[in-house]
C-alpha cells in the first residue's frame, strides 16, 4: 500500500474518465447526466474525506508490533479451506467439459437469466460448498506472498492459484482469475517493498531467475484466456463485427468514428474488438453508475445487488423481492453491466451510500495508517484487499467483484489468526550494556 487511499481513488477515476474519453466510445440511447456526475463526485469525496480524517490520527502504538509474524496458524487454516474448495470444485466439474468456453458461456447466461427471474438455483451441493470456500484461496495467496520466509511455488499453485482458476473454469467467467492474479501482484509488490533483511536486501522470493519468467508466463496465459473467452462470445453473435453491432444496439455503446476506422484498418477487426471490450469492461462503471445515480428510484436493495451471498440467500427466502429489484435494473438497462462501486452502493443503500463511502474511506485510511505510519506487519495482509477495492471501484462494490463478502470473512479469520513472535530484547540490552565504558 504505497499511495494514500484518497490519492489512489482520485487517480483511478481520472484514468477511467480518460480511458472513456480517449477511445472512440459513443453513447447510444444512454447519457451522462450532471446529476449522476455530481453524485459520483460526492461519493468519491466522501471516501477521500473518510480516509484523510482517519489516516491523520496520531497513534500511541509501541514498537512490539514490528516483531516477526508467526504465519503458521493463519496459513494452515486457509490451506485447509482452500483444499476443501479444490476438492468441491473438482467434484462439481466431474462429467463436464469445463474447457468448452461456448458451453460455459451458455450455462453462465442461463444462470444469469434464472437469477434475474428469482428462480431456484440448480447448482450442485459441491458448487455451494466451493462458493463459500474458494475465496480462502485469495487470502492464502496474500498470506504466503507477504509473510512466507521463502515462497514455495508448488504450495502457492496448488492451494492459492488452483482454486480460483478452477472457480473461473467451472463458472465460465474471468473474474476469479482476474481478481486472484491482481491480488497476487499487489501482495508480491508489497512483499518486495517491505520484506527486507537486516542488511537491507530484499527477502527471498524463490528462484530469482525463474520467478520473473513464471510471472510473465502466468500473466500471458491469463490474458490469452480472457481474450479467448471474449472471442468465443463474439463467435456466438456472428463474429467481432457483429459484436460491435450488439454493443451498439443492446448495450447502448458504439465504437465508431474516424479513430475507430483507423484502428480497425490498422489492427484488424478482432484486435480492435478486443481493445474495445477490454477497455469497456474497465470504464463502463462510469456510464452505468452515472445512470443509476440519476435514474434509480426503487427501494434500497440492502446488499442483494452488490453482495453475491445476500442475493443467493434472498433467492431462496424471497425470490419475488429479488426478481422485482433486478427487474427495475433491467428496465434501466443496467442489469448485467458493471455499475461501479458508487452505482452498486446507491442501489443497495440509496443516499445512505454517502455514509458507506465515508466508512469505506475510513477503513482504507486506517489500513494506510497502520501499514505506512505504524509499520504494523499484521495489517499488511489487509493492504492488498483495500488496494484492489480502490483499483476496481470502477467495476463493482468496495468488497470486490467476486464473492467479496465471503472473501473478506476469510480475510478477517486469517488476520485474527496471525501471531507475533516475541522478540528477545534482553540480548539487545546486554549488547548495549557491554558497549558502554565501565568506571576504573
Amino acid at each position: 500500500m504505497r499511495w494514500h487511499p484518497a490519492l489512489s481513488m482520485t487517480l483511478v477515476w481520472l484514468l477511467c474518465t480518460a480511458g472513456f474519453g480517449l477511445l472512440p466510445f459513443h453513447l447510444v440511447e444512454r447519457e451522462l447526466t450532471w446529476h449522476g456526475g455530481l453524485m459520483q463526485i460526492i461519493l468519491i469525496g466522501g471516501f477521500c474525506a473518510g480516509s484523510l480524517m482517519v489516516s491523520s490520527l496520531r497513534s500511541s502504538d509501541e514498537n512490539h508490533h514490528q516483531s516477526p509474524i508467526n504465519l503458521s496458524l493463519a496459513e494452515r487454516l486457509m490451506m485447509a479451506v482452500s483444499a476443501i474448495a479444490t476438492i468441491a470444485l473438482l467434484f462439481d466439474a466431474h462429467g463436464r467439459d469445463i474447457f468448452d468456453l461456448a458451453a460455459s458461456y451458455d450455462a453462465r447466461s442461463s444462470s444469469a437469466d434464472a437469477l434475474l427471474k428469482g428462480e431456484k438455483s440448480e447448482s450442485s451441493i459441491w458448487f455451494q460448498i466451493a462458493f463459500v470456500t474458494y475465496p480462502a484461496a485469495y487470502v492464502f495467496t496474500a498470506l504466503h506472498l507477504l509473510y512466507a520466509p521463502r515462497i514455495q511455488p508448488l504450495r502457492l499453485i496448488l492451494l492459492g492459484l488452483a482454486p480460483f482458476f478452477l472457480a473461473s473454469m467451472v463458472m465460465g467467467g474471468r473474474m476469479p482469475i482476474f481478481y486472484g492474479l491482481l491480488l497476487a501482484w499487489l501482495a508480491f509488490r508489497q512483499r518486495r517493498r517491505m520484506r527486507t533483511d537486516s542488511s537491507g536486501h530484499l527477502a527471498s522470493t524463490g528462484n530469482s531467475t525463474l520467478a520473473p519468467i513464471a510471472r510473465i508466463l502466468l500473466a500471458g496465459a491469463a490474458l490469452a484466456y480472457f481474450a479467448k473467452v471474449f472471442l468465443v462470445r463474439a463467435e456466438s453473435a456472428g463474429g467481432a463485427e457483429s459484436m460491435f453491432e450488439v454493443a451498439q444496439e443492446r448495450w447502448g455503446i458504439a465504437f465508431s468514428g474516424p479513430m475507430a476506422d483507423v484502428m480497425i484498418s490498422w489492427l484488424g477487426m478482432e484486435l480492435s474488438y478486443l481493445i474495445f471490450i477490454f477497455v469497456w469492461y474497465g470504464v463502463q462503471g462510469l456510464v452505468i453508475g452515472n445512470e443509476l445515480l440519476y435514474s434509480y428510484a426503487e427501494p434500497a436493495q440492502w446488499g442483494a445487488y452488490g453482495v453475491d451471498l445476500f442475493s443467493a440467500l434472498l433467492r431462496r427466502v424471497d425470490p419475488e423481492r429479488l426478481a422485482s429489484g433486478f427487474d427495475a435494473l433491467m428496465d434501466l438497462g443496467a442489469y448485467g453491466f458493471f455499475p461501479s462501486a458508487w452505482g452498486s452502493l446507491f442501489v443497495d443503500f440509496r443516499y445512505g451510500a454517502i455514509a458507506v463511502a465515508v466508512i469505506w474511506g475510513g477503513l482504507a485510511g486506517l489500513t494506510y495508517l497502520r501499514i505506512v505510519s505504524n509499520k504494523r506487519r499484521d495489517w499488511e495482509v489487509i493492504g492488498p484487499f483495500i488496494s484492489i477495492g480502490i483499483l476496481c471501484s470502477t467495476i463493482n462494490t468496495p468488497l470486490g467483484f467476486t464473492n467479496g463478502l465471503v472473501t473478506h470473512f476469510w480475510l478477517l479469520v486469517a488476520f485474527l489468526a496471525l501471531r507475533h513472535n516475541p522478540v528477545d530484547r534482553s540480548a539487545d540490552a546486554d549488547s548495549t550494556d557491554a558497549s558502554e565504558p565501565t568506571a576504573p
